[in-house]
């Protein structure tokens, strides 16, 4: 490979002087040449640069190359790298190099594994193993290996061991072979050390678009040759009564902590179970204005809470809590015009009756403002 290096239109001039026997010459840009070594023209002098200062933009030089003669230059001279006789003439010593010049090459070459006897136009068959391919059975492949089709003809009874089953990915046939379904499709895979293998069974659906299952088992590596049962794999299509899944636990909270809507009396508390957010405005002019209502879900007292505010400081505005659209509640009096919770235990509801809250503005103008509605009692049931 060639020693000197050059760069297309690599040129700039001299920020000094240079004297006959200086060996660093500054320069006004270096960012257009090339890694040194490589050789520069000044006057009529040939150079070849050793090193290049980036920050100083500056050549370090030997002189007088290529039979020139080292002379003074001015300021302003231009430098520039050039195509010389001496780079061509290294170019061409390199194209000369004969083999026996190359240096560090290996001093033999082995060839690869070949069938000894094979011989161009030769008859001798190869084997698989002499072009290191692999046998279509029995050996060990790896990498990413390609099936263009999976046939599912393995027919195995579903009370076999893992040991009658093959080594490798499977498909195998479900009909009428002691499966968790009649027919279907089961695809297993079985390592290669022991009896691990885990099997997936596909059922077909009864009719035209129905319902087909998922069912799972495995084997583990060391042990007895025996499978673990048959799990169900249950989705939002079979969860339903007969599926044998076990639903006695909501947020993991038995069933038997919940109260029967239609057995107890609520008592009042703090535990939301319903709520309305809707945002009214009430004027005088209206009367009493229905701002938000809940259909009650459950018998007993109820803890109701809803806010109120005012339209101007000036101005005084209420608000009522109301069943079946008669007050009930104690009437609420503010002229805040940031909203006020108010909280009102009240008994005697019954399932069906609608919570309401009512609003009335200032007669002097104003009106009234509400936006939330919440009912809370002391324990949860299974009402809303």
């Amino acid at each position: 490979m060639p020693r000197l290096k050059a760069a297309n239109n690599a040129r700039t001039v001299l920020a000094q002087a240079v004297g006959t026997s200086d060996t660093t010459i500054y320069v006004q840009d270096v960012s257009m040449f090339p890694s040194p070594p490589f050789r520069i023209t000044v006057d009529a002098e040939i150079m070849e640069v050793t090193a290049v200062d980036t920050t100083l933009k500056a050549f370090t030089v030997l002189r007088a190359q290529e039979e020139t003669t080292a002379t003074t230059h001015s300021i302003g001279a231009v430098v520039e790298n050039r195509w010389t006789a001496g780079t061509y003439s290294e170019i061409a010593s390199i194209s000369d190099l004969t083999w026996n010049n190359v240096q560090g090459k290996p001093s033999t070459f082995p060839p690869s594994v070949h069938k000894s006897t094979h011989a161009i136009g030769g008859s001798d068959a190869l084997t698989p193993a002499d072009i290191g391919a692999v046998n279509k059975a029995g050996d060990t492949m790896f990498g990413i290996l390609t099936v263009p089709s999976l046939i599912a003809k393995i027919n195995i009874p579903s009370s076999s061991p893992p040991s009658a089953w093959p080594v490798g990915f499977v498909a195998g046939i479900v009909y009428n072979n002691g499966y968790p379904v009649t027919y279907g499709t089961i695809f297993s895979y079985k390592g290669t050390s022991g009896a691990s293998c885990v099997q997936i069974l596909q059922a077909w659906p009864g009719n035209d678009g129905g319902e087909a299952y998922l069912y799972i088992r495995s084997a583990r590596d060391t042990g007895a040759d025996v499978f673990g049962p048959w799990r169900k794999v249950w989705s939002e299509n079979n969860d339903g009564a007969g599926s044998g899944l076990d639903a006695d636990t909501v947020d993991g909270i038995h069933a038997s902590s919940f109260w029967q809507a239609n057995s107890v009396t609520v008592q009042p508390g703090n535990v939301p179970i319903g709520s309305k957010n809707n945002y009214v405005e009430g004027y005088n002019s209206q009367g009493w204005v229905l701002a938000n209502q809940l259909t009650c879900g459950c018998s007993g007292t109820l803890r109701i809470t809803f806010n109120l505010a005012s339209s101007s400081s000036t101005r005084t505005v209420r608000g009522r809590i109301y069943k079946n659209g008669s007050p009930v509640g104690t009437e609420r009096v503010t002229n805040s015009t940031s909203y006020v919770n108010y909280t009102e235990d009240i008994p005697e509801w019954n399932v069906g009756d609608v919570i309401q809250v009512y609003i009335l503005g200032d007669p002097m103008g104003g009106f009234a403002m509400t936006n939330f509605l919440q009912v809370s009692v002391l324990r949860a049931p299974a009402c809303y």
